[in-house]
């Protein structure tokens, strides 16, 4: 079967060109006028595969980096990364930073504690906390951590990339 084109078809063809045109250019203007997001997932999503509590360091420390603590007594400097993390640096806890790490999560479940306002352009530390039923968020400005995290994030090796 052979098509021929009439005068009406060739506008109607033209119309369609321009019109797919105007599509894919508009996609290729708002793609750039929107920058892709460099943020890390939110502290509360990342509470699976075993870990109990994150501490994410302020946005300052570069590189971005955070401490996770696993339910097996394993505690881990992280550097975020868009993708899957990797634990550059890991310890063991001992019994007691275990026992301690229970306790201030047992308590933050029950209730967080209340920290000063932040600021505006304060720093802080962001915490997530893994509980029976439920996660816990909390921003910890960086003069009131506790002393067990305090503690904590001195003990695991600071990461060299």
């Amino acid at each position: 079967m052979k098509y021929s084109f009439k005068l009406g078809d060739s506008s109607l063809v033209l119309l369609l060109a321009l019109a797919i045109f105007v599509v894919v250019i508009g996609f290729v203007v708002l793609r750039k006028a929107i920058p892709p997001t460099s943020q890390p997932p939110l502290v509360q999503d990342e509470l699976r595969g075993g870990r109990v509590l994150i501490l994410r360091l302020p946005q300052s420390i570069e590189p971005p980096q955070e401490i996770q603590i696993f339910e097996d007594g394993v505690a881990g400097r992280v550097h975020i990364v868009s993708g899957p993390n990797t634990v550059a640096q890991k310890v063991q806890l001992s019994k007691t930073e275990r026992a301690q790490i229970t306790t201030l999560r047992t308590q933050w479940c029950q209730a967080l504690p209340t920290f000063r306002p932040l600021q505006r352009d304060d720093m802080y530390y962001e915490l997530g906390v893994q509980c029976t039923y439920d996660q816990r968020h909390i921003k910890i400005p960086l003069d009131q951590l506790p002393g067990t995290l305090d503690t904590l994030l001195k003990r695991i090796p600071e990461l060299k990339l």
